[in-house]
């Protein structure tokens, strides 16, 4: 028996997720109702390095993941991220 990696399923679809994306989704999925800040969300996927460089990581792993699904999964309102609405945890 072989168990697959992480994924999200959307529909009828399933979609892998690398490692890092779905952390970023699981952080994003146990937040406060106010979501995370993008430095909070530095602190706990890396250790401290150029905050520049990370928060740029940030914005690129938000972007790829709402290019790829079929609906945006993660909002950002006033500095903090956020799962959308249209997305169901069972957590």
């Amino acid at each position: 028996m072989t168990f697959g990696g992480p994924a999200l399923i959307a529909g009828a679809k399933s979609f892998a997720l690398s490692p890092l994306r779905a952390a970023l989704l699981g952080l994003l999925a146990t937040a406060p109702y106010d979501g995370l800040s993008t430095a909070r969300v530095i602190d706990l996927l890396w250790k401290p390095g150029p905050s520049s460089r990370l928060r740029h990581r940030i914005s690129q792993l938000i972007y790829a993941l709402n290019r790829e699904l079929p609906e945006k999964v993660v909002v950002k309102k006033r500095h903090r991220h956020n799962l959308s609405k249209t997305v169901v945890t069972d957590y």
